[in-house]
């Protein structure tokens, strides 16, 4: 430790340590005050992504200006060390209050409390993937504080998700359950692993003990949700609409969730008095503000500085919030500060800065629809048009990734119905055309689909196979179907060749023997001479109506086209519309 200098901090002692930091308490000199200095691993370093994730986190935390969510008084890096300064809190973590015991109402003060930082948050377009009771410290007067951003995903700029990189991410105990398969997650996913948190409050324990992720996902849609004691019934609902495997059937918001929790026990709720730990309004939160570099925003901070001097406070003020919060002027649609009388007065053009932020949104929303993220296209789409109302291009893009968006779920409910009614592993001769069938939808929306096209390829396989044990039992005409379906189907499929050649040499043999047995029978029932025309004229009186009744009829036609597919020569486009319709 004493090898570590950082300029302007006096490090005291190590407050804790994981896998890519350390904490210590430290004096930062020129306010002669105690700081938590969260120091990087120096071996993250090598990490081509580091920096990047370095960054976003400092710029998280920066933007977060909630009593419920901790402070960062600075990020930065010198030599190989990169680290934040934040306010030091005395008060331990939650996990060390839960092993020492929670009564019910502390529990549902601070899941009240931290779902108001989540609310904050989220409003913000900030996920926080990665509650757990370590992460939730508190101050000495006992308010609990939302920490560690660390793996955040801030919703309107994905250029970091640490997803892309087809990692799970997040504490196991506590993920969602679309967090353990790694799916697109949203503020619901914060909710449920409150909700995780909130059962061990009241318990003393975790909901599902895995030891891994599969176990985990197994537990999570297998298992139901646990029953709380009688005597803590009453927080059963809200733990079971937090606890829902379903995230469309949780709380809408954090929002939601606290206004579930206040009716609980009349209300009242445990909040320690402090400055730090006033009652927050949802709708007087305020907005994320965007931030420049460091060096821009000191830049421009000093040019307000002269201006603030040279004019009246309140036209100062004023000027500040338009020139660097312009999506949040006070006033009823922002819901920062108190509500103004409606006025009837035009918002203001947007400016350059404006436009060209929606145009680096624009670029970015792009950017996800290419790589089929578009719940996160939509949100830079309308985070852009928040910036420049009705910018034609945003405009055209949120209309063309809705409809992607829109067949992307119906070509997911239409592979869920495919894979249900025909599962590939047991197919049965009876459902080969019904499956192909079903897939046909699918291809229409999308041509390239590869779930749809593998499970045609596997079926395309499976009618090979079928043909060939047709032709193993001595049924060809069975195998001439399958051959002739496989055919339309895959027509490079590289087993038809082989079971074309097999298709014949049975065909011919069976010939030969048919001939064989013709021959052998004629030889031993000839009849005598002169009863031979009575019986030729008889036979051809006979077969005469057959074959006028009979002629080239639709099954003969049907039978010599598939005869024809089978065998790869040439059909007409007459004979495959013929087939397709008439032949079943």
């Amino acid at each position: 430790m004493q090898a570590m200098e950082i300029p302007g901090y006096t490090i005291e002692r190590e407050l804790g340590k994981g896998g890519m930091a350390t904490v210590y308490l430290a004096i930062q000199d020129r306010l002669a005050r105690q700081v938590a200095l969260k120091v990087m691993n120096p071996a993250m370093d090598t990490d081509n992504n580091f920096t990047e994730r370095f960054i976003k986190e400092g710029r998280i935390i920066d933007q977060l200006r909630h009593p419920q969510i901790i402070p960062l008084f600075e990020f930065n890096y010198y030599k190989h060390y990169y680290y934040f300064s934040m306010e030091f809190m005395p008060g331990g973590t939650l996990h060390q209050q839960i092993q020492q015991g929670l009564t019910p109402e502390r529990a549902v003060t601070i899941t009240k409390l931290i779902a108001e930082a989540l609310a904050y948050a989220h409003r913000c377009g900030v996920i926080h993937r990665d509650l757990k009771p370590q992460n939730i410290l508190f101050r000495q007067d006992g308010t609990p504080v939302l920490s560690d951003f660390g793996i955040a995903k801030v919703m309107d700029a994905d250029a970091t998700n640490l997803t892309a990189l087809g990692m799970v991410i997040g504490s196991l105990q506590y993920m969602s359950p679309e967090q353990a398969l790694g799916d697109t997650l949203d503020p619901r996913s914060d909710l449920y692993s409150l909700g995780v948190m909130f059962y061990e409050m009241l318990t003393g324990r975790i909901p599902y003990q895995a030891g891994d992720i599969y176990s985990l996902s197994l537990m999570q849609n297998t298992r139901p949700i646990p029953e709380l004691p009688p005597e803590l019934g009453r927080f059963q609902p809200i733990l079971n609409k937090l606890l829902t495997r379903n995230r469309n059937g949780r709380f809408e918001s954090a929002e939601r969730l606290i206004q579930a929790i206040e009716p609980i026990d009349g209300g009242q709720f445990f909040r320690p008095s402090s400055r730090n730990a006033a009652p927050i309004i949802a709708s007087a939160l305020p907005k994320p503000e965007t931030r420049a570099d460091a060096p821009v925003r000191a830049t421009w901070r000093l040019v307000l500085g002269g201006f603030l001097l040279a004019v009246a406070t309140g036209i100062a003020v004023g000027g500040y919030f338009a020139v660097f919060h312009p999506s949040s002027r006070p006033g009823p649609e922002t819901g920062i500060g108190p509500a103004q009388p409606s006025r009837d007065i035009a918002s203001p053009p947007p400016n350059e800065i404006q436009r060209q932020q929606a145009r680096e949104l624009l670029a970015q929303a792009r950017a996800r629809q290419q790589h089929g993220a578009f719940d996160d296209s939509l949100d830079l789409i309308e985070q852009g048009l928040r910036l420049v109302p009705g910018q034609a291009d945003l405009l055209a893009l949120r209309d063309q990734v809705k409809i992607q968006a829109d067949n992307r779920n119906r070509i997911a409910g239409l592979l869920r119905d495919c894979a249900t009614r025909f599962p590939l592993d047991r197919l049965t001769e009876t459902q080969g055309e019904a499956a192909m069938t079903c897939y046909g939808p699918i291809l229409k929306l999308d041509p390239a689909n590869v779930e749809a096209r593998a499970s045609l390829d596997r079926i395309s396989n499976q009618y090979a196979e079928w043909a060939n044990s047709a032709l193993l039992r001595g049924d060809p005409t069975t195998a001439e179907d399958y051959l002739a379906r496989l055919s339309l189907l895959k027509p490079d499929h590289p087993r038809l060749p082989s079971l074309r050649q097999n298709l014949r040499a049975k065909r011919d043999q069976q010939r030969r023997e048919e001939e064989a047995a013709r021959r052998q029978a004629t030889t031993e029932t000839k009849p005598p001479r002169e009863e031979e025309p009575a019986r030729r004229t008889a036979a051809e009186t006979k077969r005469k109506p057959a074959m006028a009744e009979t002629g080239i009829n639709k099954n003969r036609r049907c039978g010599d086209i598939l005869s024809r597919i089978t065998l790869g020569e040439p059909v007409s486009n007459e004979d495959r519309a013929f087939i397709t319709k008439e032949c079943r």
